[in-house]
């Protein structure tokens, strides 16, 4: 697998697992807050979780839960093992 070259804003730490910088943690949660915001998550869902995956066309039949609504729509960046804290 080849490795892109590291910049001021990404960087590897030495295993295959990629160590998100604060400017690219920036660019996609801003990235999936506009597509929450012009109300194009749904049909995003419904692309790859209820219709058809080409070439043989497989349907995976997630249907969208309360719990994900919800995590739309109040975005942050917690871990999942805050919402399974007791």
């Amino acid at each position: 697998m080849t490795r892109p070259s590291p910049n001021p804003s990404s960087r590897f730490d030495g295993s295959q697992s990629y160590v998100a910088t604060d400017d690219l943690k920036l660019a996609v949660n801003a990235a999936i807050a506009k597509i929450v915001a012009n109300g194009k998550m749904p049909g995003l869902w419904n692309k790859w979780f209820l219709s058809p995956i080409p070439p043989k066309n497989i349907v995976v039949g997630l249907e969208l839960s309360p719990a994900t609504k919800n995590a739309w729509a109040n975005l942050n960046d917690k871990p999942a093992e805050d919402y399974n804290k007791k």
